[in-house]
């Protein structure tokens, strides 16, 4: 089931390590597509991957980057797996003070397990199951950008307390058919601007607010612009292009979230009837999007929404 979670507060200390370690089902791998942002206690900053798969903080928390699913493995042992890729948390093989990063998951793999023990200030260890004694820290106790993550023995010290958030209201919506994002076209926040897919960005045009009505219905406003996602008015028999509009009163901007299973929706137009398509199944940065007759076809017509941060 996809879930929406609004205003989210900082779970208390006992709730969070409940909700981790417990209502996820404990031994099941189950997660319910829930989804946190890992902040570094003594800076404040989030935890996330970068280009070559390193593990580093930093501060700006809009960036799907810093998303991360907490996989219960057992009543103890989660792995921590990048929403955006889909990687887990992994240490090498060798080495006490080493530098984790991302990489296929595979919950078998003892160095991609972790256990967040709680402290008594609302924040965790990170403590890798492979390394006993060892938790993950930031070297040096950097506050800037961009520092370095590697394993070091538990001190206690603040550098080494991790706070674990939900995520709030703010959604990246990626297809299924190539892992691309719904987008406005890069730096346009004009009233008819395309709507295309690209490849992650972590900018303001793949960031999407939905707000939901009282008939189930929602608006789908992007972060950048302000305008919502709106089926134009070409009045084809079976397709019609996507755009942003200011226009939020039009049923042409109103969409249903159609549940498929294992996490994956269409967004249906209340207008048309039509679903949000990738046109011609393209796969290239730019490939245009439109509403198309809802059909069981492709992976053009299936999407997934990612939470960020705000």
């Amino acid at each position: 089931m996809i879930k929406y979670y609004k205003n989210m507060r900082l779970l208390s200390f006992f709730s969070m390590v409940a909700w981790v370690l417990v209502s996820c089902n404990p031994g099941s791998g189950s997660t319910d597509n829930v989804y946190y942002r890992i902040e570094a206690k003594h800076s404040g900053k989030s935890l996330t991957l970068s280009f070559n798969r390193p593990l580093q903080t930093i501060g700006d928390t809009t960036n799907a980057g810093y998303t991360w699913q907490i996989k219960n493995l057992t009543d103890s042992v989660v792995q921590i797996i990048s929403v955006v890729t889909g990687e887990a948390i992994e240490l090498p093989a060798t080495g006490d003070h080493v530098f984790p990063y991302v990489t296929q998951s595979d919950s078998s793999e003892l160095r991609q397990q972790f256990i967040l023990s709680p402290l008594n200030d609302e924040s965790v260890y990170l403590e890798p199951v492979s390394k006993p004694g060892y938790c993950l820290d930031i070297s040096e106790s950097d506050t800037a950008d961009f520092a370095v993550i590697l394993t070091w023995s538990k001190e206690g010290n603040p550098n080494q307390r991790w706070v674990v958030h939900r995520t709030g209201e703010y959604y990246i919506i990626m297809s299924a058919l190539n892992n691309k994002f719904l987008s406005v076209t890069p730096a346009l926040n004009v009233a008819g601007a395309n709507i295309s897919q690209w490849a992650f960005s972590g900018r303001e045009e793949q960031i999407w607010i939905l707000n939901k009505n009282d008939d189930g219905s929602y608006l789908i406003q992007n972060k950048f612009s302000e305008m919502y996602l709106q089926e134009s008015d070409g009045k084809e028999s079976l397709k019609d292009n996507v755009h942003q509009s200011p226009d939020k009163t039009s049923k042409k901007s109103l969409w249903r979230l159609d549940e498929t299973g294992e996490g994956w929706i269409k967004f249906r137009n209340v207008d048309s009837g039509f679903c949000m398509d990738v046109r011609d199944a393209a796969s290239y940065d730019g490939a245009n999007v439109m509403t198309y007759d809802c059909n069981d076809g492709g992976d053009n017509q299936y999407w997934k929404l990612i939470p960020v941060t705000e």
